[in-house]
């Protein structure tokens, strides 16, 4: 009833990884798959097959260890029959974090299974994957922070199988692990000290590891952070990011100035350009709606839209042509202006007149100025569903916050915000129409 997704998230075997999974529990499990195995059609396709494979690996390796549990030769066939079906069919057509995902479960079930050449190879292709895949930061190029963040519990994973790949030399060890540790440091970059993080393009509550996880997982395997000067200079228009996190006493501020992700692989990619989420002193206050669905249907595209982020809509249109689920036709490409260390000056192509925005962040509040030329735009603010609101003329009054704006029309109605995955809240959503320029101004107590 929940979709494709649902029986997806079934094969995936995370709920092994959960720490009170028993030995004969996570077993009984494993062979019941086994048993049916014939059945499960979408756990045969190569992204659950590569997830699925490294969660019993991982769940076996755990056990062994601390149980004393026997592999048997069911179990040991089944996982010869998954490797070689995922060898099989990786999924060079998609790229991104599936063919990351392929790779990694690849490189690690062949160690399990002592295939010395097969790993040999696999670590090659890692290598070309993850160079065109992640910026000279530690960016995940598909430009996704929850993506980010799964894709990095399985770089860990990975690490913590490297002791085990003798085929691999002390350098390409080292560079796999400065790969991490590049990964680490952006992450920690774009978080609040609580975990918090933005919702950009495809992300929502409840799929990726929590930050705090993630970086007791890169403590315990001695994965640190890679200091700033150590991580040098982007290499060419793929590896430039440009998300922004300002913080102050007061507040955490996320804009995003970057391209809606690679031209090859825009999947998960909105019509977001020049959108932004806040925080005031720890708390959500407007956000990203996030995501409820991978289910080709009305939400999907509503949740994509521009109308469904805190940027500008131009004549009730999209910045960028998303369609189909995971398409993108024409797409919107935003170049950065000006950029100092509390301002900047951003502009996209989406509309016929650029939209140009311009950010500025002080002790008080949040200064927005949008000019979008000869047309009439909608201005879209999305608060977080515990805010209440009050609108009055050219002002709305919030807790410990208020919100003032130069020109246009205001009205104040509601939407869905996904908490996750099949879950939706409502909460209120601020739309300001105006012509040419619009000034905003958000202050806070």
């Amino acid at each position: 009833p929940h979709g494709k997704l649902w029986t997806y998230n079934l094969n995936y075997f995370e709920y092994l990884r959960q720490s009170d999974m028993e030995a004969d529990q996570g077993l009984a499990l494993m062979h019941a798959w086994i048993a049916k195995e014939s059945t499960h059609a979408d756990g045969w396709e190569p992204y659950p097959l590569s997830l699925r494979l490294v969660n019993w690996l991982q769940f076996l390796r755990e056990h062994q260890a601390t149980d004393k549990i026997e592999v048997e030769e069911t179990l040991l066939a089944s996982i010869r029959r998954q490797y070689a079906a995922l060898s099989a069919k990786i999924e060079w057509h998609l790229g991104g974090n599936h063919l990351l995902e392929n790779l990694l479960g690849l490189a690690i079930c062949a160690t399990f299974l002592g295939r010395e050449q097969d790993l040999r190879r696999w670590v090659r292709l890692l290598k070309l994957a993850a160079t065109d895949q992640y910026t000279a930061q530690g960016e995940h190029y598909e430009r996704s922070i929850m993506y980010h963040c799964v894709l990095l519990f399985r770089w860990l994973d990975f690490c913590s199988w490297l002791p085990a790949m003798k085929v691999i030399g002390a350098e390409e060890r080292k560079a796999f692990r400065q790969l991490v540790q590049r990964q680490v440091a952006w992450l920690q970059s774009m978080v609040t000290p609580a975990g918090q993080y933005p919702h950009f393009n495809d992300s929502t509550e409840g799929v990726a590891p929590s930050v705090a996880t993630l970086l007791a997982y890169a403590k315990k395997l001695a994965i640190l952070p890679l200091q700033p000067e150590a991580i040098g200079e982007s290499r060419g228009e793929v590896n430039k990011t440009a998300y922004y996190h300002w913080q102050n006493s007061k507040a955490d501020l996320w804009i995003d100035a970057a391209p809606i992700g690679p031209d090859h692989i825009p999947g998960h990619a909105h019509a977001d350009n020049l959108t932004f989420v806040l925080h005031l002193k720890g708390a959500p206050l407007l956000v990203d709606t996030g995501i409820s669905t991978y289910e080709k249907n009305a939400r999907r595209t509503r949740e994509r839209s521009t109308a469904a982020h805190n940027t500008v809509s131009i004549n009730a249109t999209n910045s960028s042509d998303v369609w189909g689920g995971f398409r993108v036709g024409k797409r919107a490409r935003t170049r950065v202006l000006s950029k100092d260390e509390k301002s900047l000056v951003a502009e996209h192509t989406g509309y016929d007149h650029p939209h140009q925005r311009r950010f500025e962040l002080t002790a008080q509040g949040l200064y927005l100025t949008d000019s979008i030329g000869p047309h009439r735009g909608v201005a879209y603010f999305h608060f977080h569903e515990d805010r209440s609101l009050e609108l009055g003329e050219h002002r709305l009054r919030g807790d410990g916050f208020h919100v003032r704006w130069s020109a246009g029309i205001a009205n104040l109605r509601d939407y869905k915000r996904s908490l996750g995955f099949n879950s939706l809240v409502t909460a209120k959503v601020l739309e300001l129409s105006f012509t040419e320029h619009l000034e905003v101004w958000v202050a806070w107590e």
